[in-house]
Protein backbone atom coordinates (compact mmCIF):
# COMPACT_ATOMS: atom_id res chain seq x y z
CA UNK A 1 0.00 0.00 0.00
CA UNK A 2 1.08 3.55 -0.61
CA UNK A 3 2.26 5.93 2.11
CA UNK A 4 -1.06 7.81 2.21
CA UNK A 5 -2.99 4.54 2.48
CA UNK A 6 -0.77 3.28 5.29
CA UNK A 7 -0.87 6.39 7.47
CA UNK A 8 -4.31 7.65 6.42
CA UNK A 9 -6.34 4.46 6.78
CA UNK A 10 -4.52 1.65 8.54
CA UNK A 11 -2.96 3.80 11.25
CA UNK A 12 -6.24 5.57 12.03
CA UNK A 13 -8.17 2.31 12.22
CA UNK A 14 -5.52 0.87 14.55
CA UNK A 15 -5.82 3.88 16.85
CA UNK A 16 -9.62 3.97 16.98
CA UNK A 17 -10.13 0.22 17.29
CA UNK A 18 -7.31 -0.03 19.82
CA UNK A 19 -8.84 2.56 22.15
CA UNK A 20 -12.26 0.88 21.94
CA UNK A 21 -10.74 -2.56 22.56
CA UNK A 22 -8.80 -1.34 25.60
CA UNK A 23 -11.88 0.27 27.12
CA UNK A 24 -13.93 -2.88 26.55
CA UNK A 25 -11.37 -5.24 28.10
CA UNK A 26 -10.92 -3.01 31.14
CA UNK A 27 -14.69 -2.87 31.60
CA UNK A 28 -15.12 -6.63 31.17
CA UNK A 29 -12.48 -7.34 33.80
CA UNK A 30 -14.54 -5.74 36.58
CA UNK A 31 -18.04 -6.33 35.20
CA UNK A 32 -20.61 -7.49 37.80
CA UNK A 33 -17.99 -7.96 40.49
CA UNK A 34 -19.13 -9.26 43.88
CA UNK A 35 -15.96 -8.73 45.91
CA UNK A 36 -16.53 -6.89 49.20
CA UNK A 37 -13.93 -5.92 50.26
CA UNK A 38 -11.91 -5.90 47.04
CA UNK A 39 -9.20 -8.54 46.76
CA UNK A 40 -5.67 -7.71 45.59
CA UNK A 41 -5.22 -10.46 42.92
CA UNK A 42 -1.46 -9.99 43.00
CA UNK A 43 -0.76 -12.90 40.62
CA UNK A 44 -3.15 -11.55 37.98
CA UNK A 45 -1.71 -8.05 38.32
CA UNK A 46 1.79 -9.46 37.79
CA UNK A 47 0.61 -11.31 34.65
CA UNK A 48 -1.14 -8.16 33.47
CA UNK A 49 2.04 -6.15 33.97
CA UNK A 50 4.04 -8.73 32.00
CA UNK A 51 1.47 -8.56 29.19
CA UNK A 52 1.65 -4.76 29.05
CA UNK A 53 5.46 -4.84 29.17
CA UNK A 54 5.49 -7.27 26.23
CA UNK A 55 3.13 -4.94 24.35
CA UNK A 56 5.61 -2.10 24.89
CA UNK A 57 8.33 -4.26 23.32
CA UNK A 58 6.07 -4.95 20.33
CA UNK A 59 5.28 -1.25 20.00
CA UNK A 60 8.95 -0.25 20.02
CA UNK A 61 9.72 -2.96 17.45
CA UNK A 62 6.87 -1.68 15.27
CA UNK A 63 8.16 1.88 15.44
CA UNK A 64 11.71 0.74 14.56
CA UNK A 65 10.50 -1.30 11.59
CA UNK A 66 8.22 1.54 10.49
CA UNK A 67 11.17 3.91 10.12
CA UNK A 68 12.64 1.52 7.53
CA UNK A 69 9.51 1.14 5.43
CA UNK A 70 9.53 1.73 1.70
CA UNK A 71 6.23 2.57 0.06
CA UNK A 72 5.28 1.71 -3.54
CA UNK A 73 4.05 4.41 -5.89
CA UNK A 74 0.84 2.57 -6.73
CA UNK A 75 -1.60 0.45 -4.74
CA UNK A 76 -0.65 -3.22 -4.72
CA UNK A 77 -3.29 -5.70 -5.96
CA UNK A 78 -4.49 -8.68 -3.99
CA UNK A 79 -1.86 -11.43 -3.79
CA UNK A 80 -3.09 -14.76 -5.11
CA UNK A 81 -2.85 -17.47 -2.45
CA UNK A 82 -4.70 -20.78 -1.97
CA UNK A 83 -6.94 -19.16 0.69
CA UNK A 84 -7.57 -15.82 -1.05
CA UNK A 85 -11.03 -14.76 -2.20
CA UNK A 86 -11.18 -14.18 -5.93
CA UNK A 87 -13.02 -10.93 -6.65
CA UNK A 88 -14.63 -10.14 -10.00
CA UNK A 89 -12.66 -8.03 -12.44
CA UNK A 90 -14.96 -5.05 -11.83
CA UNK A 91 -14.29 -4.92 -8.07
CA UNK A 92 -12.79 -1.59 -7.01
CA UNK A 93 -9.67 -1.65 -4.82
CA UNK A 94 -10.01 1.16 -2.26
CA UNK A 95 -6.89 0.39 -0.20
CA UNK A 96 -3.92 -1.49 -1.60
CA UNK A 97 -2.48 -4.59 0.03
CA UNK A 98 0.58 -4.24 2.26
CA UNK A 99 4.07 -5.40 1.45
CA UNK A 100 5.84 -7.95 3.66
CA UNK A 101 7.57 -5.21 5.67
CA UNK A 102 4.28 -3.31 6.06
CA UNK A 103 2.51 -6.49 7.18
CA UNK A 104 5.20 -6.96 9.83
CA UNK A 105 4.68 -3.44 11.17
CA UNK A 106 0.90 -3.85 11.20
CA UNK A 107 1.17 -7.18 13.04
CA UNK A 108 3.44 -5.57 15.64
CA UNK A 109 0.90 -2.82 16.35
CA UNK A 110 -2.03 -5.26 16.37
CA UNK A 111 -0.11 -7.38 18.88
CA UNK A 112 0.40 -4.24 20.97
CA UNK A 113 -3.37 -3.67 21.03
CA UNK A 114 -4.05 -7.30 21.96
CA UNK A 115 -1.54 -7.57 24.79
CA UNK A 116 -2.47 -4.18 26.28
CA UNK A 117 -6.11 -5.32 26.25
CA UNK A 118 -5.16 -8.58 27.96
CA UNK A 119 -3.10 -6.70 30.54
CA UNK A 120 -5.97 -4.30 31.29
CA UNK A 121 -8.36 -7.22 31.74
CA UNK A 122 -6.02 -8.99 34.17
CA UNK A 123 -5.20 -5.75 36.00
CA UNK A 124 -8.87 -4.78 36.44
CA UNK A 125 -10.11 -8.31 37.13
CA UNK A 126 -12.69 -8.79 39.89
CA UNK A 127 -14.60 -11.93 40.80
CA UNK A 128 -18.12 -11.93 39.38
CA UNK A 129 -19.53 -15.04 41.06
CA UNK A 130 -20.60 -16.67 37.77
CA UNK A 131 -21.06 -20.39 37.19
CA UNK A 132 -18.42 -22.59 35.55
CA UNK A 133 -20.27 -22.78 32.23
CA UNK A 134 -20.58 -18.98 32.13
CA UNK A 135 -16.84 -18.66 32.73
CA UNK A 136 -16.24 -21.14 29.90
CA UNK A 137 -18.37 -19.05 27.55
CA UNK A 138 -16.45 -15.94 28.58
CA UNK A 139 -13.10 -17.57 27.78
CA UNK A 140 -14.38 -18.73 24.38
CA UNK A 141 -15.84 -15.29 23.56
CA UNK A 142 -12.71 -13.39 24.64
CA UNK A 143 -10.45 -15.76 22.69
CA UNK A 144 -12.63 -15.34 19.60
CA UNK A 145 -12.45 -11.54 19.90
CA UNK A 146 -8.66 -11.69 20.12
CA UNK A 147 -8.55 -13.86 16.98
CA UNK A 148 -10.99 -11.64 15.06
CA UNK A 149 -9.23 -8.38 15.92
CA UNK A 150 -6.54 -8.49 13.16
CA UNK A 151 -9.01 -9.32 10.37
CA UNK A 152 -11.59 -6.81 11.69
CA UNK A 153 -9.45 -3.90 10.46
CA UNK A 154 -8.24 -5.50 7.24
CA UNK A 155 -10.23 -3.54 4.64
CA UNK A 156 -9.35 -3.28 0.96
CA UNK A 157 -12.50 -3.74 -1.14
CA UNK A 158 -15.16 -2.94 1.50
CA UNK A 159 -17.29 -5.86 0.31
CA UNK A 160 -19.38 -8.35 2.29
CA UNK A 161 -16.46 -10.71 2.85
CA UNK A 162 -14.48 -8.07 4.70
CA UNK A 163 -17.39 -7.12 6.95
CA UNK A 164 -17.85 -10.65 8.36
CA UNK A 165 -15.04 -10.38 10.91
CA UNK A 166 -15.95 -6.91 12.27
CA UNK A 167 -19.62 -7.91 12.41
CA UNK A 168 -18.79 -11.01 14.48
CA UNK A 169 -16.51 -8.94 16.69
CA UNK A 170 -19.27 -6.37 17.32
CA UNK A 171 -21.80 -9.12 18.11
CA UNK A 172 -19.48 -10.85 20.58
CA UNK A 173 -18.50 -7.55 22.21
CA UNK A 174 -22.17 -6.56 22.58
CA UNK A 175 -23.10 -9.92 24.12
CA UNK A 176 -20.21 -9.64 26.58
CA UNK A 177 -20.97 -6.04 27.56
CA UNK A 178 -24.71 -6.59 28.20
CA UNK A 179 -25.55 -6.77 31.90
CA UNK A 180 -27.48 -10.06 31.79
CA UNK A 181 -27.64 -10.27 35.58
CA UNK A 182 -29.24 -6.82 35.78
CA UNK A 183 -31.79 -7.78 33.11
CA UNK A 184 -32.77 -10.86 35.12
CA UNK A 185 -33.20 -8.76 38.28
CA UNK A 186 -35.38 -6.25 36.43
CA UNK A 187 -37.56 -9.06 35.08
CA UNK A 188 -37.92 -10.57 38.56
CA UNK A 189 -38.82 -7.22 40.09
CA UNK A 190 -41.34 -6.63 37.31
CA UNK A 191 -42.98 -10.00 37.93
CA UNK A 192 -43.16 -9.33 41.68
CA UNK A 193 -44.80 -5.96 41.11
CA UNK A 194 -47.38 -7.58 38.82
CA UNK A 195 -48.21 -10.20 41.47
CA UNK A 196 -48.64 -7.56 44.17
CA UNK A 197 -50.89 -5.55 41.86
CA UNK A 198 -53.02 -8.60 41.04
CA UNK A 199 -53.38 -9.53 44.73
CA UNK A 200 -54.41 -5.98 45.67
CA UNK A 201 -57.27 -5.84 43.13
CA UNK A 202 -59.53 -8.45 44.84
CA UNK A 203 -59.25 -6.56 48.14
CA UNK A 204 -60.47 -3.38 46.44
CA UNK A 205 -63.39 -5.24 44.87
CA UNK A 206 -64.38 -6.70 48.28
CA UNK A 207 -64.40 -3.24 49.85
CA UNK A 208 -66.63 -1.99 47.05
CA UNK A 209 -69.10 -4.87 47.60
CA UNK A 210 -69.30 -4.19 51.36
CA UNK A 211 -69.93 -0.49 50.85
CA UNK A 212 -72.72 -1.20 48.31
CA UNK A 213 -74.51 -3.54 50.74
CA UNK A 214 -74.33 -0.88 53.46
CA UNK A 215 -76.02 1.60 51.17
CA UNK A 216 -78.85 -0.85 50.42
CA UNK A 217 -79.45 -1.48 54.10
Amino acid sequence: MTESEFYGHVFQSLLVLGLLFWWMMGHLGKKNYVENPLEKHIALKVLGGISIAFSVVLFIAGVVFMTKLEFPEHSLPQPITPNSIIRPSGAYLYIGYPTKSQSLVISEFVGTIQFVGLGLYLWCFRKSGTNWWQKTLKVVAYTAMFMLLPSAMDFHYYDIYEFISPALLIVLATLCLIDWRGLKKDNRNGNKNELVHVEAEPEKSNEHEISSTDVEL
